[in-house]
């Protein structure tokens, strides 16, 4: 039985710590809110529970598994499908945007310590860290900030309203099947945000092939410890995946101590997940899927105001798909708590209720045609008053795939309609081109555009409500190819932002529409076995530059270089290791001049041995050479460490 997928294959045709009490908030009317707001949630998670329910019912006639060819299986992870670059299926390499995918042996093999050190591995993506586990991080992707990186949770928009961004520090490593990251300008599919790309999290998933249970427990430097793992059900019309985990560590001093602000302590973090996900065919050749995460964390960091902060987010999605229809609803709510000591400072929540609506319509001749709507209502409630603390987004979007020999094209529009800043336009048109037996051109234009988050609308006394979005326009060119073993790619990417959003202290520190960027570079990528070795290589150069100031944007390194090896020894053996080097950054503090941060260069080092079917026991040396190095100015980042983890992988 082949569980159906929640979208459409258009090739085929197919489917294919401690927690603190909090009695001193200066707002009972905010507790009333929050009240409220935890039983519209215990609500929402007693619905889904229904639902999964249903699906688990499918599960009772348990019955034994086809297992795929060995061909097959060689297929999906040398071409894997994606859907993420066109919100159809295709395979990575009839992608016309540069894509790569994350897969859940990826994250088995690199043994990443969390969601930004396994993104960091990516082509085109930096990370500016302020202090290890747990704190605030963000991504650069090809040199655009980190809100202006969409970011996907299973389909769904993930980041702040207020601030716009997604912390990517609490994900838990635990809950991913798969990540696909999409470089390059998406907004005539996604909307806002999507000026850089678009990174998007897939839950934990069945192929339909098996079911079965993984775990893993961990220990290693700097007090860390954790446990996690899940259990799969496959039945006859259905699928149910439980997962859980929950890890701590004690940290390091995250912040570097100055006669001023000298807080000479280790800052250290917890976090605790727990989902569940399921499927079930419901017949005519529809499937609904449900799925509902809860996970909170908490942090400590040096700072004058607030030194800790407690994060809580309960999610959850309904599915109905088939025959080329796809519709989805999407809840999320993030409540961020900040304290200074034991004082509570401040609280912000965070909604977002989302429905989605696609459908696929293939011809014989003229290629296929997608076209659906989009609706957000976004709201915030915090201790501190916004002026306006809800508005919605309505969008429609079209787009035609198709080809004809050796070419093939991607066209979209998009039209968004926002009640806070209006309507607004985007397009995107791309075209491939497989002149030569292995060989393909590829070529695209796209516009994107970034609407402002609350605190710059809406934020008091630090606030502009007559902001614009930014709008980018980008242009990518790419050339790939394979040689015997090997695969290899170079893409050049020019992008121009206009209207960027940014604060300075002759503006009083509000927000305006005052800056212009341009931004440029090239990506090169190889991979490839030799002689029983595999390894993956990346190479980018990036000019990012503020064309106001006559500056480079601010911690986006110059340039940046990766090289994954890894070798199995044997049927029990295998080692491998990471290297990583990234130039020097500058910063501009407010007080104004320039800050220099240094390149730097890392060494990771990991092994597994397999002692048994089904068990393994993985270890990892971070930083083997105890580099010294910041990405964000009088921050931090970890030296030398040594990590262990017991693992059940069926």
């Amino acid at each position: 039985m082949r569980i159906v997928k929640p979208f459409v294959d258009r090739r085929s045709n197919k489917r294919s710590h401690r927690r603190f009490h909090k009695d001193d908030r200066s707002s009972a009317s905010l507790r009333t809110r929050r009240a409220a707001a935890d039983k519209s949630l215990r609500i929402i998670l007693a619905r889904l529970g229904i639902v999964l329910a249903i699906l688990a019912h499918g599960l009772l006639a348990r019955h034994a598994i086809a297992q795929q060819t060995m061909a097959d299986d060689i297929a999906a992870v040398l071409d894997p499908l994606v859907i993420t670059a066109s919100r159809v299926a295709q395979t990575a390499d009839e992608s016309l945007a540069p894509v790569s995918v994350i897969t859940r042996e990826d994250i088995d093999r690199l043994q990443p310590s969390s969601l930004l050190d396994l993104l960091r591995t990516q082509t085109g993506i930096s990370i500016v860290n302020q202090g290890g586990c747990g704190k605030l991080s963000t991504l650069f992707m090809r040199g655009a900030e980190s809100d202006q990186a969409l970011v996907l949770i299973d389909g769904v928009k993930a980041g702040s309203n207020t601030s716009g961004l997604f912390r990517f520090e609490f994900f838990p490593l635990e809950m991913i099947e798969r990540i696909e990251v999409v470089r390059g300008a998406r907004g005539s599919l996604y909307g806002s945000d999507a000026i850089g790309g678009v990174v998007q999290i897939f839950t934990r998933d069945i192929d339909g092939t098996s079911a079965g249970s993984r775990a893993r427990v961990s220990a290693g430097s700097r007090g860390s410890a954790g446990a996690g793992g899940n259990l799969s059900l496959v039945g006859e019309k259905g699928w149910i995946d439980i997962a859980g985990s929950s890890d701590r560590e004690e940290g390091f001093d995250a912040k570097v101590n100055t006669a001023s602000e000298n807080e000479a302590d280790d800052d250290g973090c917890e976090n605790s997940a727990l989902a569940l996900r399921g499927g079930y065919e419901i017949g005519g050749g529809y499937e609904i899927g449900a799925s509902v995460m809860y996970h909170e964390g908490e942090s400590e960091f040096d700072g004058a105001f607030q030194d800790r902060s407690e994060i809580e987010r309960l999610s959850g999605n309904l599915s109905l798909a088939g025959h080329g229809l796809q519709i989805r609803i999407g809840h999320r709510n993030e409540d961020d708590d900040n304290f200074k000591g034991e004082r509570f400072v401040g609280e912000f929540i965070s909604r977002r209720d989302e429905i989605s609506a696609q459908h696929t319509s293939e011809t014989e001749h003229y290629g296929d045609l997608v076209y659906g709507f989009d609706y957000r209502r976004e709201s915030v409630d915090t201790t501190t008053a916004y002026t306006v603390d809800t508005r919605d987004n309505k969008a429609l979007y079209l787009q035609w795939l198709g080809d004809w020999e050796d070419f093939d094209w991607q066209a979209t529009y998009r039209r968004d309609d926002n009640e806070q800043f209006g309507a607004f336009d985007t397009g995107n048109i791309g075209v491939g081109w497989q002149f030569s037996q292995g060989l393909r051109l590829t070529a695209s234009w796209g516009m994107a555009f970034k609407a402002p988050n609350f605190n710059e609308l809406y934020y008091p006394g630090y606030a502009n409500p007559d902001l614009d979005p930014e709008e980018s326009q980008a242009l990518n060119i790419g050339l790939a190819g394979d040689i015997d073993a090997f695969s290899w790619s170079a893409n050049y990417f020019h992008r121009d932002v206009e209207r960027l959003i940014a604060s300075s202290a002759a503006s009083g520190y509000i927000p305006q529409n005052i800056e212009k960027a341009n931004i440029q570079g090239l990506e090169l990528t190889l991979d490839g076995t030799l002689a029983g070795t595999v390894f993956k290589a990346a190479l980018t150069f990036t000019d990012a530059q503020d064309l106001e100031r006559d500056r480079r944007l601010p911690r986006r390194p110059r340039n940046s270089f990766r090289l994954d090896i890894d070798r199995q020894l044997n049927s029990r053996i295998g080692i491998g290791g990471t290297w990583r080097l990234e130039g020097d950054r500058h910063e501009y503090p407010f007080g104004g001049g320039t800050t220099a941060l240094g390149g730097f260069g890392t060494l990771d080092l990991r092994a597994s041995y397999s002692p048994a079917k089904h068990w393994e026991v993985a270890a990892k040396i971070e930083n083997a050479t105890d580099k010294r190095y910041m990405t964000a100015d009088r921050y931090n980042q970890p030296g030398f460490g040594f990590f262990m983890s017991l693992r059940y992988l069926p």
